[in-house]
């Protein structure tokens, strides 16, 4: 969970939010983002306020294999994270 909304309310002003949620990976991956037309009918609504209710949405390209537990190196993990990381600042 994303727990912008939360940040908000405790007085937080700017809220980055990293999304490793792997559901939202695999819907991104097939072109549904939270702002997709069809979003509210795949995204739990829980989820979609919490996106939109951040200042920046970072969403590392987290291979799936990442979600299986010694699949994958941390390097590789924090590169994705990092990547992700700058193109959200970019945007």
């Amino acid at each position: 969970m994303l727990p912008s909304l939360e940040c908000r309310e405790l007085g937080a002003d700017f809220i980055i939010s990293s999304d490793v949620w792997e559901l939202s990976a695999i819907l991104r991956g097939m072109g549904v983002t939270h702002h997709h037309p069809q979003a509210r009918h795949v995204y739990p609504q829980h989820y979609l306020n919490a996106a939109l209710g951040s200042d920046v949405l970072v969403q590392p390209d987290i291979p799936l294999k990442a979600y299986m537990p010694g699949c994958i190196s941390v390097a590789t993990l924090i590169a994705a994270g990092e990547a992700a990381t700058h193109r959200a600042l970019e945007a």
